[in-house]
């Protein structure tokens, strides 16, 4: 199933601003991600990890790029800055990269390069 260059934006906003129910949802289980201060997580990890947390109240996107390899993976590239409520703030440059999955589309690569 073909997916539209929004769709994966909206995607990955969704696990920046919904926490744990997104991760259940788009994140492949073997999929592997970096995160700072968390390590490699495979994607059953985080989504274990991130099932009882919120996730951040904003999040801006900038400087993106996605890149379609073929017909079932896409590859996007951003720089994040994100808020929580309690006034938190985080910058990070993120890739993410996503794979067609029989009919659905599921993360399977995650990296955040924290930006001082």
């Amino acid at each position: 199933m073909a997916i539209t260059d929004e769709a994966v934006w909206l995607a990955e906003e969704r696990l920046w601003l919904e926490g744990g129910s997104a991760y259940s949802e788009l994140v492949a289980g073997e999929a592997l991600l970096v995160m700072p201060g968390g390590g490699i997580l495979t994607g059953s990890e985080a989504s274990e990890a991130m099932a009882d947390r919120e996730g951040w109240q904003s999040v801006a996107m900038s400087q993106q790029a996605l890149s379609r390899s073929d017909k079932n993976a896409i590859v996007i590239a951003y720089r994040a800055e994100a808020e929580h409520a309690d006034d938190t703030r985080y910058a990070a440059h993120c890739t993410s990269t996503y794979h067609a999955v029989g009919g659905d589309w599921q993360l399977i690569q995650h990296q955040q390069t924290v930006i001082d």
